[in-house]
């Protein structure tokens, strides 16, 4: 069985800085925080789903770490970053 390392521990940083994902999924309850922290938020018309716009970087991602990792989103918080190959042992 495959070691299971702590999470963010090798970040490559992948899922905030636009190349992994452009947007992340937010949840109603998200929506009023994180605008009032400055977060771009976007609804997709075809699912009526709300997210936060990363496509060009996280505007939150400061000197390569989160800067509101205690407020981020629950889509963030939740995120299985290790690689594929590991996620599916």
């Amino acid at each position: 069985m495959a070691k299971i390392k702590p999470p963010c521990a090798e970040c490559d940083k992948n899922c905030c800085n636009g190349i992994r994902f452009d947007s992340v999924l937010i949840y109603p309850h998200e929506v009023a925080r994180l605008r009032k922290l400055g977060a771009k938020i976007e609804r997709d018309i075809p699912f009526s789903q709300m997210s936060m716009v990363i496509k060009d970087g996280c505007m939150f991602l400061k000197e390569g770490r989160c800067s509101i990792y205690r407020k981020r989103p629950l889509s963030c918080q939740t995120f299985d970053c290790r690689p594929d190959h590991e996620r599916y042992e």
